[in-house]
């Protein structure tokens, strides 16, 4: 052999050796053999889940950013019944970090003498700070963190474990919304001041409380020993770090603080004055005439308590609705990963947290009203059920049914369960009616589920308290001034009832039949049902609930329009309708008193139109509804000056326009039929009614309660309010004369105006809907009496009597008239 090949071979020897020692290496790093770990000693090997990263994120957990899930130090404590057998620290040297291929997972390596390590001993880890500091002030990153786990059985010297960490702090965010979707036109909103209260100074190194990944250390820390700081005050614009939110397609901006847990053992020891953790809001809030600063502090609870969980985020929703009112919607969210198993994945959903709070139901609701809207932002499977408050039962149909995206029968969920394997990300609304006895579902749950991922109980109980609006009589439209309450009102008696019937006009119930003031003005309707509304979700639910139109409301300002039926089901195709009413959403209008001087007569007129949900110029809420001459129910035009017409909701938040018809006129009766149809000819000077030809002048005339009012200069003051008269309890249609107070000097581009006093009355130009709807250039007011003409004779026309300008050619005419099938703008007085 030479030497050549002598040296080969020991060269070929030396890397078979070196090969064998990496893959020795190797197979130590991952804890397959016991050589590589020094003699008399047990390896640890540690897999450390840090709170957020690229986790599946659902509606009840969300995860953290970069600097919320930073960990830069790192205590561990070995416990064998509660007491500490080693303690291992990054400090000294002992704790290794390594971060895996999967994000926010780590894995931790220590070592110990042999015996140290038994299975079933627990660990306790601390990061970034081995005991949670006292503190004063907001806590910054890296924030103190902690978990549990437990040391599985050791093979060939190496043991391991699993420990979730979770933050010691709670994020609280805020969003004021400022966007049109949720921010009435005209209102404007400031620089928005946020500040903590009753913040805790303090917490325990670990969770009081269980989660799925950490048990409850029992600590003591009792309330006497915490502080409870305020925080700075600071502008919410002024926090840099914000996250953006899409709730039911609106882009919401939520501006986070973070604050201590505030756990106390007992309920009973929170004081809303002391140690409440709250967040105090001022929000200047303008509609470019009046201005008021609103203030709001609002306690953080969630579940039914003051206990402020660490790890979680609690999310305040504010939504100024009106100078006078403003919504909160509070949440809780987990802050932490989520472990996902099994064969099926549930779709990871999202349903809206209004509904998640609990849902009210009326009795007897028989047009399917919104239930809860799930927003299925992955494929899977979704389940929903209707249970019983046991949470195992179903609930009987009998009860409440669940339908699912329609409200046909075919939509229906037989015995209210369902399950959908959805092949895309989509949106779910499920819709409901309810029995007649509202106890059997109290205290149930409509329970949302998919599969493995998470699940949600949304309580349902019953509704039945309602303030009555017909305290005072009835009408055809009530002002319903309590913002987003609960309203009743008689659904028996047509308009003002008796008195309001003239026998000599001849009206007309909702068949034909001519009324007298003898027979009355009663009705016996089956059901009930929103014909539309013009701010979607104003109205929730409708319900005929023995004799009352029962009604839920969602918002504070707005109009629509109710109607009753003379079917057990209003959406049958046979099903007639016997009334309708319009429910007007507004603060209660101020009034103005005034003498006119030609006549003599006095009148106390409404600060608004009827409709309109504010008084400003230059605001579309401040036009109101508007009117053909002779009917008693209302139609939407534009809530802008563009000329865009309102989009009109029901009650499952379903939009459309304005009905619109060029059919031969109809007769009072098939007026009542329809009452959202609008009745268009082809000239202006024309009718919607039939009960105009040359024969029956004289009975249209009493429609509106003022049969004389333009004969010989006539203006009676003591006009009757008929049953088709619009107005408000109280209230009826201006006579002719109460326009006179006005002239061109009040002419301005956004309106008509005149001072009486000290005190300004306004009428506004508006959109007037006819075919289409027109931009606003003018304004027309109708008056309670029909046009009479004097040509060879006196007779009437078919024409109402009204107030009509335009500021763009400086003109005013108090003395002008307009065909019955035009649309005008109504402006209440005092009967």
């Amino acid at each position: 052999m030479t030497n050549k090949m002598v040296i080969g071979y020991k060269f070929a020897f030396i890397l078979l050796l070196l090969s064998s020692c990496v893959e020795d290496i190797r197979n130590c790093d991952i804890g397959n053999v016991d050589n590589m770990i020094p003699d008399g000693k047990e390896r640890m090997e540690l897999r450390l889940v840090i709170p957020g990263g690229k986790q599946p994120v659902v509606r009840s957990i969300e995860n953290g950013t970069t600097g919320e899930n930073e960990v830069e130090r790192l205590f561990m404590d070995v416990m064998n019944s509660g007491t500490v057998i080693a303690s291992r620290s990054t400090a000294d040297g002992a704790l290794t970090l390594t971060p895996t291929d999967v994000d926010s997972v780590y894995t931790v390596s220590t070592l110990f003498d042999i015996g140290t390590l038994e299975a079933g001993y627990t660990l306790r880890v601390r990061a970034n700070e081995d005991t949670p500091a006292i503190i004063s002030g907001q806590p910054v990153s890296p924030f103190y963190m902690s978990g549990t786990g437990v040391i599985e059985d050791g093979i060939n010297r190496n043991f391991k474990a699993s420990v979730h960490l979770l933050r010691g702090v709670a994020k609280l965010r805020t969003a004021v919304r400022t966007t049109s979707f949720t921010v009435p036109q005209g209102l404007m909103i400031g620089d928005v001041k946020i500040q903590v209260v009753h913040a805790a100074d303090r917490i325990r190194k670990y969770a009081p409380f269980s989660s799925h990944a950490n048990e409850a250390v029992v600590e003591n820390l009792p309330a006497s020993s915490l502080n409870y700081p305020d925080y700075p005050e600071v502008s919410l614009y002024d926090i840099l770090a914000h996250e953006q939110v899409e709730i039911n397609g609106e882009a919401i901006t939520f501006y986070p603080l973070f604050v201590y847990e505030n756990y106390l053992e007992q309920e009973e020891e929170y004081d809303p004055a002391i140690n409440v953790t709250s967040l105090k809001l001022t929000i200047p809030v303008t509609d470019g005439i009046a201005s008021r600063v609103i203030e709001r502090t609002i306690p953080v609870k969630a579940e039914d308590s003051y206990r402020m969980k660490r790890n979680h985020i609690y999310s305040v929703d504010v939504q100024v609705l009106s100078l006078d009112e403003v919504k909160v919607f509070t949440d809780m969210l987990d802050w932490e990963d989520v472990g996902v198993t099994g064969d099926i994945v549930g779709t990871d959903f999202y349903i809206d947290r209004a509904a998640s709070k609990g849902i009210t139901l009326i009795k007897d609701i028989v047009d399917p009203v919104k239930l809860v809207k799930v927003d299925c932002r992955t494929p899977g499977r979704l389940r929903i059920r209707a249970l019983k408050p046991n949470k195992t039962d179903l609930m009987p149909i009998t009860d409440l049914q669940l339908y699912c995206n329609g409200i046909a029968e075919t939509d229906k969920l037989a015995d209210n369960s369902g399950i959908y394997d959805l092949t895309a990300a989509q949106v779910m609304n499920f819709y409901c009616t309810t029995g007649s006895v509202p106890a059997n579902y109290e205290g149930g749950f409509i329970e949302i589920s998919s599969d493995n991922v998470h699940v949600e109980y949304i309580p349902v109980s019953s509704l039945d308290t309602f303030i009555p609006l017909d305290t005072e009589g009835t009408s055809n439209s009530y002002i319903a001034d309590r913002g987003a309450a609960s309203y009743s009102f008689t659904a028996t008696i047509m308009g003002n009832g008796a008195n309001g019937i003239i026998d000599e006009g001849k009206f007309e119930d909702a068949s034909g039949n001519i009324l007298t003031k003898a027979g009355g003005a009663n009705i016996h309707p089956l059901s009930a049902k929103l014909l539309w509304q013009d701010t979607d979700e104003l109205v929730e639910q409708v319900a005929l609930v023995n004799g009352r139109v029962q009604v839920k409301m969602g918002r504070s300002r707005g109009n629509a329009l109710i109607a009753v039926y003379d079917k057990a089901d209003p959406n049958a195709e046979d099903a007639k309708v016997l009334w309708s009413w319009h429910l007007w959403c507004t603060a209660v209008p101020q009034i103005i008193e005034f003498t006119v001087p030609k006549t003599g007569n006095k009148y106390i007129m409404m600060d608004r139109n009827l409709g309109a949900t504010t008084t400003g110029p230059a605001l579309g809420t401040t036009q109101g509804l508007h009117y053909q001459w002779g009917r008693k129910d209302p139609f939407s035009a534009s809530l802008t000056y563009d000329g865009n017409s309102t989009t009109l909701y029901n009650v499952r938040s379903v939009g459309s326009l304005r009905k619109v018809t060029d059919e031969e006129p109809l007769t009072l009766a098939q007026a009542i039929n329809n009452p959202d149809i609008f009745i268009n000819r082809t000239w202006s000077d024309d009718t919607w009614c039939t009960k105009t030809s040359d024969s029956e002048t004289t009975e249209m005339r009493y429609v509106w309660g003022n049969p004389e009012g333009t004969m010989a200069d006539y203006y009676p003051s003591s006009t009757i309010k008929t049953i088709y008269d619009p107005c408000p309890v109280g209230y009826k249609i201006s006579p002719f004369d109460a326009f006179f107070i006005f002239n061109e000097s009040g002419l301005s581009m956004d309106g008509l105006t005149v001072y009486v006093e000290d005190k300004m009355i306004f009428l506004p130009i508006t959109c007037t809907p006819d075919w289409a709807v027109s931009r606003a250039i003018s304004g027309m007011y109708w008056s309670s009496s029909v046009h009479g003409r004097r040509s060879d004779g006196f007779y009437w026309q078919k024409m109402g009597a009204l107030l009509y300008f335009y500021p763009g050619g400086n003109r005013l005419s108090t003395t002008l008239w307009r065909g019955f099938v035009q649309a005008g703008s109504i402006r209440c007085v005092k009967e």
